[in-house]
């Protein structure tokens, strides 16, 4: 083979595995104190829902819906986003787990028009099983 197109061809293949990619972890391994980095525009709106894939570009994020049974279509490593008619300031992010479809790790608070960091919700026991407020 030629010496300069022997080149132009390593090159290119050493270029091909250096691919860096920016997804944030999601769940336990994610700083839930971080700001959220999700543009305003792709908050959900009062009463709604998104599911948002960490890493995949904004555009290309699933659309706003309704929140009934959002949980069960969650894909691990995904997060949930809503706004309560309660506190229009607010938006709850539910980090599903890393491996494990629908289940939800940590209930984070954020502001929503600035995606700052508020508070993390603490679990409360309504009989067998554990509700976030």
């Amino acid at each position: 083979m030629n010496t300069p197109v022997a080149s132009v061809l390593v090159a290119c293949l050493s270029l091909c595995g250096c691919t860096l990619t920016s997804q944030q972890p999601s769940g336990p391994e994610r700083d839930p104190t971080a700001d959220l980095d999700v543009p305003p525009g792709h908050i959900p709106g009062v009463g709604q829902c998104r599911i948002w894939i960490p890493g995949r570009a904004p555009g290309r994020q699933a659309p706003v819906r309704n929140c009934e049974g959002i949980e069960a279509e969650a894909p691990a490593g995904s997060w949930i986003l809503s706004r309560s008619a309660e506190n229009r300031r607010l938006v709850r992010v539910a980090y599903v787990h890393r491996s494990r479809a629908g289940e939800v790790v940590r209930t984070v608070l954020y502001e929503a028009s600035t995606g700052r960091f508020l508070r993390e919700e603490t679990p409360r026991r309504r009989g067998n099983r554990i509700d976030r407020e």
